[in-house]
């Protein structure tokens, strides 16, 4: 099992943020996390990280507690969309990519040899080596996420861990890279776990889904989640129409107020 995580919770100021947190994450899944704004999917990444403090339950990161893990090498990382705050940012690509090579090795570590092959390996994985000594700065939005998903990459992980990737790129980018993440869950059986908030493009990429609002309302395939009972009785008469039927719109799914 890549990740088990059991009765999680946390909270922030005495107030719930994640309560009672229960799922696993086999080898080669595809998990889409999805819910409403304010509903904690990046408070659980972070804490499936250890960038946050848990107050209860327990997470499990190939098959270690995760205060013992020490691999992290073996998951790749990219957060929400980042915006470089002036075109005069100094680094080049190549370099940015590099910089997914340093977890677990020890400071200061000088690239070598290897690592240069490995970096141009991931530029051409994903179609932009071309991009290799441009300044990171002056690329479009989805040229640069393309870059930070070739930094999480270089040091080939098991597990791929994305936080509302898309979410600053036009409909031709998002596309394009949602179709290089399937790619690499199916030809390099990648495990990807996707935080997002559009349910539609979750229900034409990923295998299983994990509905979030502060606690667990469903987790399971998404054709269970059609069936749920509990979700129909979540969202009303708009999960049929919206996400089990024809519509393919690519709304976010939202219950309703």
């Amino acid at each position: 099992m890549i990740l088990n995580v059991h009765n999680l919770v946390v909270r922030h100021q005495n107030t719930p943020v994640l309560e009672g947190i229960s799922f696993t994450v086999a080898a080669g899944d595809y998990l889409g996390i999805v819910g409403p704004n304010g509903s904690g999917k990046t408070t659980l990444v972070r804490a499936l990280l250890g960038l946050v403090e848990t107050d209860a339950g327990t997470i499990e990161l190939f098959g270690q507690p995760q205060p013992e893990f020490r691999q992290w090498n073996r998951i790749g990382y990219l957060p929400q969309f980042s915006r470089i705050p002036t075109h005069r940012f100094p680094a080049k690509v190549h370099e940015i990519v590099a910089m997914g090579l340093r977890a677990g090795k020890p400071f200061p570590h000088w690239p070598s040899h290897n690592d240069d092959q490995a970096v141009d390996l991931t530029l051409d994985l994903l179609g932009i080596a071309d991009l290799r000594d441009r300044l990171i700065g002056r690329l479009s939005g989805g040229q640069r996420q393309r870059v930070f998903l070739a930094r999480a990459l270089v040091a080939q992980p098991e597990l791929l861990i994305l936080d509302e990737p898309v979410v600053a790129l036009d409909p031709q980018s998002r596309e394009r890279f949602y179709e290089t993440i399937a790619q690499l869950n199916r030809d390099r059986q990648v495990t990807i776990l996707m935080v997002s908030h559009d349910m539609a493009t979750m229900h034409d990429y990923a295998r299983t889904l994990l509905y979030l609002d502060r606690r667990v309302v469903f987790v399971g395939a998404l054709a269970s989640f059609c069936k749920s009972e509990a979700m129909q009785t979540y969202f009303g008469g708009a999960l049929q129409h919206m996400i089990c039927g024809q519509h393919h719109g690519h709304e976010p799914l939202n219950p309703p107020a």
